[in-house]
């Protein structure tokens, strides 16, 4: 597939496609991601422009778009960076290391904001972890939704339902408040065992995300840091206005 690449196996499906890990016949047997856009028509020129935008992203932080193709059928396709290790839920990190590791991820948007983008996907399986439990390394993947803050203005709802922001489902102007909101639902998450809207249908749950106040995590879990909880529940306030900036 693709050319310089050998199809290792499935590593699942990601927003737009399917993901298979691939090794580089060209870098000595290096593993990748590589993504197959799927769904509608390919439009090979907007994947290109993507991958132009992406590939200038360097960070510690986020996994990296290293290279872009079409396949014989015309469907595009993006090779990045493999993050290792399980994502933010499975690797059931104590409250110390789980600190640590949204500070690595909000440093990560940091970046990505600073650039002009919006990542637009953010949620526990989209943050990898890796390293040693007390010394954690989080990478931010997917990024094929990321696009330029003003594209993402005028582009079509997208992201996980259970950490959307309320502007993304109205149709509203999206921008970096909006990853703040789908970060702090993750973190929720991560702390409470359980999303702030959980075992609703799918029409229920926008309603929710639009109209209901989410718990306090000091309601759920005993010992909560107040800053923490606090820092939560400003992340998913209903305006974006309300949240922090950054």
């Amino acid at each position: 597939m693709a050319g310089r690449y050998r199809v290792l196996g499935p590593l699942g499906r990601g927003s737009r496609g399917r993901v298979l890990e691939v090794e580089d016949l060209s870098s000595g047997g290096g593993r990748l991601a590589l993504k197959v856009m799927e769904g509608g028509a390919p439009d090979v020129e907007a994947a290109r422009r993507e991958f132009l935008l992406l590939s200038e992203l360097v960070h510690p932080h986020l996994t990296r778009v290293l290279d872009f193709g079409t396949l014989p059928d015309g469907r595009p396709w993006l090779a990045g960076e493999l993050a290792e290790g399980p994502d933010l839920l499975g690797a059931r990190l104590a409250p110390g290391p789980l600190r640590r590791v949204v500070a690595q991820v909000a440093s990560a948007l940091d970046a990505l904001h600073a650039r002009g983008y919006v990542h637009r996907d953010v949620k526990p399986a989209h943050v990898r972890v890796s390293g040693r439990p007390r010394a954690p390394v989080a990478r931010l993947i997917d990024l094929d939704l990321a696009v330029r803050e003003a594209s993402a203005r005028r582009s079509p709802a997208s992201g996980t339902p259970l950490y959307v922001a309320p502007e993304v489902l109205l149709g509203e102007p999206v921008d970096r408040r909006s990853d703040v909101y789908s970060l702090g639902a993750t973190l929720f998450h991560a702390v409470a065992g359980r999303p702030p809207f959980p075992g609703l249908h799918l029409a229920g749950l926008l309603r929710a995300h639009l109209d209901s106040r989410p718990p306090r995590l000091r309601d759920l879990v005993s010992g909560v840091a107040p800053d923490l909880d606090a820092a939560v529940a400003r992340a998913l306030a209903k305006e974006p206005s309300e949240r922090q900036a950054s």
